[in-house]
């Protein structure tokens, strides 16, 4: 830890004395800006740092913006591995947000990634604020559905691993109340394995009502409309600037 911040602080200075501005940086990668920058110029300074630090580096493209997703804790704060943002190439980089984790629902999967697509087009912040009205509307269309209650379960899934076999959990989590079902209808399940399940009722007095795995849900049941608006809710505050005032409701 300690080479590694020595290292990135070195890069850090030898960017600055060429006259660029650092925008954020964590253990192996490092953001920086100066307006009207070639790639070229990219590739120097990649090359120059390389050479002083005597570390292999890559240049990995400008992008047209990025956008750390602000800490909940303190708004002006972004998170360091929660970032989004499109290359001028138009393919996008995804780290930690709902599209990138396994155990988002494909139907906010889906959503997020839609929202991406329209905001991808913007290339500045000027443009990207114009944009976020369009993805107000892909939210309320994607709420609207939730909310005709005819969404396959499939498409609500939630993927988790187990860390421990069912019996050995203390706590009555989701994962744990599926896992213990699972076992009760004759699953055999190991520590690291992955399960699936829907989230019927999160505030269920009977725990055991509370999410059904998905294998043995049936159309007896329906999906917890409260919880699943929330997932929608915040996948798409990821992208509102909620630091400046944006609402996703």
């Amino acid at each position: 830890t300690a080479y590694s911040r020595e290292k990135l602080l070195a890069a850090k200075e030898i960017a600055e004395a060429e006259g660029f501005e650092m925008v954020h940086a964590i253990v192996d990668s490092l953001w920086i800006r100066k307006p009207g920058t070639t790639e070229q110029e990219y590739e120097a300074l990649t090359a120059k740092i390389s050479e002083i630090c005597e570390i292999p580096i890559a240049f990995e493209g400008i992008y047209r913006w990025i956008l750390f997703v602000p800490s909940k804790s303190d708004p002006k704060l972004g998170v360091p591995n929660r970032y989004v943002g499109p290359f001028r190439s138009g393919e996008s980089k995804i780290r930690g947000i709902e599209a990138r984790r396994s155990d988002t629902p494909p139907f906010i999967r889906r959503a997020q990634m839609e929202m991406l697509r329209v905001l991808s087009a913007a290339r500045n912040r000027r443009e990207y604020e114009a944009l976020l009205p369009k993805v107000l509307e892909i939210f309320e269309g994607y709420r609207e559905r939730l909310r005709s209650g005819r969404i396959p379960f499939t498409e609500l899934a939630i993927s988790k691993s187990i860390s421990q076999s069912p019996e050995q959990y203390q706590k009555e989590s989701v994962t744990a109340i599926v896992a213990k079902e699972l076992v009760g209808r004759g699953v055999h399940l190991s520590p690291g394995q992955s399960i699936a399940y829907v989230i019927t009722d999160h505030k269920a007095r009977v725990k055991s009502d509370r999410a059904r795995a998905l294998g043995f849900i049936d159309g007896t049941w329906g999906y917890d409309l409260e919880k699943y608006e929330d997932l929608l809710d915040q996948a798409t505050r990821v992208f509102l600037l909620e630091g400046h005032g944006s609402k996703a409701t």
